[in-house]
């Protein structure tokens, strides 16, 4: 067998070998591809930033503008009638309207707290959405 034949041969036996070293098995990019979407870095991520949009909001400022006319309302009602029972300088007085303060930061936390939560939501929706599209189980639109 002459020589050119030779390495011709051979060439054409390891070419598929040369092919598939460069070329990526697309199972294992779909894995990957998954592998980041659900990564907790990639969550923590997209969840921070749709509690972000979700904070800058005109609902959740409207939110804390309910919280703080109602805890304007519930303090002057709670003077008002301290006042009309004669203990609103008294040290129950003190102590009831104090307590005032703490129910809005109660309240504050408590939205804060659902709109991370809501943040969490959209984030899986996104991550959901996403895995849909690489694997094409898309629903109807």
């Amino acid at each position: 067998m002459p020589v050119p034949a030779l390495a011709g041969y051979a060439l054409s036996s390891f070419l598929p070998a040369l092919i598939s070293m460069f070329r990526q098995d697309p199972q294992q990019k779909l894995r990957q591809q998954l592998q980041a979407l659900t990564a907790p870095q990639n969550v923590g991520k997209l969840t921070n930033q749709f509690y972000q949009q979700l904070l800058a909001s005109p609902a959740f400022s409207q939110a804390q503008g309910a919280i703080a006319a109602g805890a304007n309302q519930a303090g002057n009602q709670l003077s008002s009638e301290l006042g009309q029972r004669g203990i609103g300088t008294s040290g129950t007085g003190a102590v009831l309207s104090s307590l005032i303060p703490s129910l809005v930061g109660q309240q504050q936390a408590g939205l804060r707290t659902s709109t991370y939560q809501s943040g969490q939501g959209m984030a899986q929706n996104k991550i959901q959405q996403d895995i849909s599209a690489l694997t094409g189980t898309q629903g109807p639109s």
